[in-house]
């Protein structure tokens, strides 16, 4: 990045203000402008990523993409480590992924949104990990190194309920570009725009969720916590009880028992018992009660974590 501003600062400039002005309008941009410095950073990191592994930069009147330039004979001097990085960012597109399982600070699982059929990848990652809980989705890039698997660094991490809006964004993306080329590239924009536009229009609850939670928590005010926790798990079990053999969207609508023949299909049903399991110590938590076990589902289609 340096190399190109020092020898290509218009050009660059350029390139970076179109990709900001082609997703957000001047109103967003200006909300963005209004963030903590560390989202900010944020921001500005995964944008340079964007235009580093797919951009095109203006070079004496011909345009060129931005990595086929730094890696071309005029580029600049890179070691084989950095050239590698560098082809692995332009050949490996931005997807979403859902999070499976979690070891912070050290790894995490993910599974290819989009495509059911996808194995699971075990990603070393250190920072990313850190706040990633099982459920919810994270845009990224994927790359090899050595044995392993990275995050390039660009990470566009999606709470649990932002992410359900970006499957259906990706899913139109999909159809429309079903027979073009840049398909990839614009599944990466969506991803892009989507998780910028999370900063400045939060997806919001439905009224109906908002009533049921509001009533929820008006009727719990003079409940003590253990008969609290005895109420949840009633409900818990009665909603659960035919899980197993229910068809369900995020597993292609198979049934979690349909969906376990398969590594995909496995890991995925464990990460939907991992997301249950986690939303319901954080509502626990919330609410001084002790937390309702999930082990009953491990054990109605004979897996373990």
């Amino acid at each position: 990045m340096d190399w190109l501003a020092a020898r290509h600062l218009k050009g660059w400039n350029t390139c970076f203000t179109q990709l900001r002005d082609e997703m957000l309008t001047q109103e967003v941009t200006v909300r963005l402008s209004r963030l903590d410095p560390e989202t900010l950073s944020a921001i500005q990191i995964n944008l340079t990523e964007w235009v580093l592994a797919e951009g095109t930069i203006q070079v004496q009147g011909t345009f060129k993409r931005v990595p086929d330039y730094l890696l071309g004979p005029t580029g600049p001097q890179l070691t084989l480590g950095q050239r590698d990085w560098l082809l692995q960012m332009a050949q490996r597109p931005l997807r979403l992924y859902d999070v499976t399982d979690v070891v912070p600070g050290v790894q995490m699982t993910l599974c290819d949104t989009l495509n059911n059929e996808s194995g699971p990848m075990v990603i070393q990652e250190r920072s990313g990990s850190r706040n990633a809980k099982p459920g919810m989705q994270l845009g990224c890039r994927i790359m090899r190194a050595g044995e392993h698997f990275e995050l390039s660094g660009a990470i566009y991490p999606f709470s649990m309920l932002a992410g359900q809006a970006v499957i259906g964004r990706l899913h139109t993306t999909a159809d429309e570009f079903s027979q073009s080329p840049n398909l990839a590239r614009e599944t990466g924009r969506a991803i892009m725009s989507a998780w910028l536009q999370q900063y400045v229009a939060p997806p919001a609850m439905s009224a109906m969720s908002a009533m049921s939670a509001v009533s929820t928590m008006s009727t719990m005010v003079d409940i003590d916590p253990q008969t609290l926790a005895q109420a949840t798990e009633d409900v818990i079990q009665r909603t659960y009880a035919h899980w197993p053999d229910e068809p369900i969207p995020l597993l292609g609508n198979k049934t979690p028992r349909q969906a376990i023949q398969t590594a995909a299909g496995l890991e995925r049903v464990k990460g939907l018992i991992r997301s249950y399991e986690v939303n319901e110590k954080e509502q626990a938590a919330q609410q001084g009660r002790a937390a309702v076990s999930y082990h009953f589902l491990w054990e109605a289609i004979g897996v373990t974590r």
